[in-house]
């Protein structure tokens, strides 16, 4: 999985900080290509209201319950434009019934052996796609959980190279409920891979103008 840690070695450091990255997950040219099928499915799409097609469901007033949208049998196009934060990105559930090159990460089987470690039972729910173009206003630290168990795995799609692109921030260490102060803006190649225990504080950080980041999200919990 990584050329210079083991699987048993990602599991142990996730377990200390919260969060593990790996470079170069995917190769830059399927990269291009899911972000090619994705921005031509959204170039097709009218999002300008919410509405429902034969071929997905378009929410734009109010942010899309969760599990609902993970078990409805269509993508669901969440546009984050309703309130201050986070406005400006799209949120694309069940992005694999999408983009076919996204499929099989849909069981990302060298993520889930990492997590497995350390969690015998985690499975992937679903995945997603974020796509931020000049969102420059995000949410603040915070952790997605406290008492339910929670990862997530993020993969770059595009170049997450300074501040400006909006990376993934993680506070190391605060899983275990500490407070901390050890900031790690995750910067990197697209297919770049990013492990992360949600209850650990976290945000994306805003971007400056001219700037766009997409992303893969996986949701891992507990069976």
């Amino acid at each position: 999985m990584s050329r210079s840690k083991s699987i048993s070695a990602l599991a142990t450091q996730l377990q200390i900080d919260g969060i593990v990255t790996v470079p170069e997950y995917l190769c830059g040219d399927r990269c291009d290509s899911i972000v090619g099928q994705l921005a031509d499915f959204l170039r097709n799409a009218d999002l300008s209201r919410s509405g429902c097609t034969p071929k997905y469901k378009v929410f734009t007033e109010g942010e899309a319950a969760y599990d609902a949208a993970v078990e409805h049998e269509l993508p669901i196009i969440n546009v984050r434009g309703y309130k201050r934060e986070d406005a400006g990105m799209i949120d694309v559930f069940n992005v694999d019934r999408i983009a076919p090159l996204c499929r099989e990460l849909r069981e990302p089987r060298n993520v889930l052996r990492v997590v497995r470690r350390l969690h015998p039972t985690i499975c992937c729910t679903n995945l997603n796609a974020y796509i931020n173009h000049e969102v420059v206003s995000t949410r603040e630290y915070h952790r997605d959980t406290v008492r339910k168990l929670k990862y997530k795995f993020f993969i770059y799609l595009t170049d997450v190279l300074s501040l400006d692109d909006g990376p993934y921030s993680y506070l190391r260490g605060t899983h275990t409920g500490a407070s901390g102060d050890h900031h790690q803006h995750v910067l990197g190649k697209r297919g770049t891979l990013i492990i992360s225990n949600q209850a650990g504080l976290h945000r994306g950080m805003p971007q400056s103008a001219g700037h766009e980041r997409y992303v893969l999200v996986g949701n891992l919990v507990l069976r």
